[in-house]
């Protein structure tokens, strides 16, 4: 199915515009402050693809496997800084979604994206491989921030209160679990993030994986 999209900006009940158009392929559209989200079903036991567009370009900024962990839902692992008024979010976009990440065609043991940023984006993008495996020996199950040691999908940084700055997005993690399909198991990746940057030399990584970034 086909959703064609328009945005206005409404002032004082009249509408100026449109801010955007844009047409996509999806099943499904709904509003889901601050984005826009499209899902595209995945056939059989596949994983949906959820896109989160910007409501402000129209862009698309995530794009989301759905987890196999179904308490997780649909909706982004969000932090925010209190008093600050600026959010980010995390994604992962795995090999069980109806397409694969752009990625994929330049490393054919890609497993994922994971993905960060704020909801205007530009998202950082870091490519999860891990060596001699095919992109669906793992599939993504979970996704949350790590907040001295407690996991949580919106979570927030009471320790950088009143901090609007990319240094205020510090002394935490992100912790990412991958189910180990033919192992019937779960791996854990967690990385910790300082100054609004995530520290793949600092990270904790199972073997044979590696998470690096995507320069553009």
């Amino acid at each position: 199915m086909t959703l064609a999209l328009a945005v206005f900006h409404d002032t004082a009940g009249s509408f100026r515009g449109p801010e955007w158009t844009r047409t996509l392929t999806a099943d499904r559209g709904e509003l889901i402050q601050p984005f826009y989200r499209a899902t595209q079903y995945g056939a059989g036991d596949g994983a949906d693809e959820l896109d989160f567009l910007s409501l402000r370009s129209g862009k698309t900024v995530f794009t989301a496997s759905t987890p196999s962990n179904s308490e997780d839902g649909n909706d982004l692992a969000s932090i925010d800084v209190p008093n600050g008024y600026t959010q980010r979010f995390a994604a992962f976009h795995d090999a069980y979604a109806p397409v694969d990440p752009p990625e994929a065609a330049r490393y054919p043991d890609l497993i994922g994206i994971l993905q960060y940023g704020p909801a205007e984006g530009p998202a950082a993008r870091y490519v999860v491989r891990c060596t001699d495996s095919k992109p669906t020996d793992y599939r993504y199950f979970s996704l949350a921030f790590r907040i001295k040691g407690e996991d949580s999908r919106v979570a927030h940084l009471w320790s950088s209160d009143f901090d609007s700055t990319e240094r205020g997005y510090r002394d935490f993690e992100i912790h990412l679990q991958l189910e180990a399909v033919a192992a019937e198991g779960k791996v854990s990746f967690v990385i910790p993030v300082e100054a609004d940057t995530l520290v793949v030399g600092r990270a904790t990584i199972p073997e044979p994986c590696h998470v690096q970034r995507v320069v553009r």
